[in-house]
């Protein structure tokens, strides 16, 4: 996504375009789904050598998912607030992927491993699509 067009998604959203947003929203949306947290951001903004420290980054997600432009992942044990881009309408025919472990549930963002699965269950004679859940349980046997 080029700059204007985050820009511009942000004045829609009601939000000012400032560069902090700006940058946080492209590193979201860069990150095709992957769940992100303020460090995570911090690495990548220094590499991309926008100066913007985690105070600034936790703002601007705090911002951006107030208005819907990204989600908070739930994680279980992590002290850490990590966070996605929701799914664009080119990803919208792809199935949702939830992964149940240690009494908890939550979605899987990474669209890469939505669209392997689906093809994979494709294979099987089993159709998917966007109204489909792909649970995926990690349990512990009994030793």
């Amino acid at each position: 996504m080029r700059p204007p067009d985050i820009g511009a998604r942000l004045r829609d959203a009601g939000l000012r375009p400032t560069i902090g947003r700006q940058t946080v929203l492209g590193l979201m949306l860069n990150a095709e789904g992957q769940p992100r947290c303020c460090e995570d951001l911090y690495r990548l903004a220094m590499a991309s050598r926008r100066s913007l420290n985690v105070s600034s980054i936790a703002h601007a997600l705090s911002d951006l998912e107030r208005v819907g432009l990204v989600v908070r992942v739930s994680t279980t044990g992590e002290r850490r607030l990590y966070y996605r881009a929701p799914m664009s309408a080119t990803q919208a025919n792809l199935p949702r992927v939830e992964l149940v472990r240690d009494g908890g549930c939550e979605p899987v963002g990474d669209t890469r491993a939505a669209q392997w699965l689906q093809q994979w269950l494709t294979l099987l004679g089993i159709p998917t699509d966007e109204q489909s859940r792909i649970v995926i349980a990690v349990e512990r046997l009994p030793s």
